[in-house]
């Protein structure tokens, strides 16, 4: 989501951005105009539940069934010690033992509003700044691939630097193989 949030504000505050890094994503998930309706209908569904649950009582959880699910709801992308790492700041130990999730449930809600491919293509040409995006060979690809090719062309075209690493791992890339990860953006970071 970090990657969707600096593509956004860097084509909407082009003068304020000198650099972003992008890690497993090629530009935000978009819609099709025709399907925005139900998205968004379904979007207040599910942030209406959202509120409901997060009001009650927090559901507990063995240390090792705390690790297992967030490993399985990121859909396995995250390792063991990965999920470890999470848990120092997406979770509570309680008095009893147990620990219980604190993140908002809020988050996981999709956009109430999203980007067709068209208005994305029209923030990318705003972009100036200089760009890597670091896509790992494992990640999920929500769309075709011919929109993704238009975007990075519009990204080589636009941006100061571009630059499109792929490396090894799954979408946590960063936090399961920070030393695939951080070189790459510290080299970005230091020499362009």
């Amino acid at each position: 989501m970090g990657g969707g949030a600096s593509f956004l504000y860097a084509a909407t505050f082009p003068e304020k951005t000198k650099k972003i890094v992008m890690v497993d994503l090629i530009k935000p998930i978009s819609v099709q105009p025709e399907k925005q309706p139900k998205r968004s209908a379904k979007s207040i569904k599910e942030l209406l539940s959202a509120e409901a649950n997060h009001s009650r009582t927090p559901l507990y959880y063995d240390y090792e069934t705390i690790i297992n699910r967030m490993i399985k709801g990121y859909n396995d992308s995250l390792t063991e010690e990965s999920a470890k790492i999470l848990m120092k700041r997406g979770t509570k130990q309680h008095k009893n033992g147990q620990y219980s999730f604190t993140f908002d449930p809020r988050i996981k809600v999709a956009n109430l509003l999203s980007m067709t491919v068209e208005q994305q293509k029209a923030f990318a040409q705003n972009l100036q700044c200089k760009m890597l995006i670091i896509k790992a060979s494992a990640g999920p690809w929500y769309e075709d691939k011919a929109v993704y090719d238009e975007m990075l062309s519009i990204y080589r075209e636009k941006t100061e630097v571009f630059k499109f690493v792929t490396l090894e791992g799954s979408h946590h890339i960063h936090l399961n193989n920070p030393e695939l990860a951080a070189p790459v953006i510290f080299d970005f970071l230091k020499d362009t």
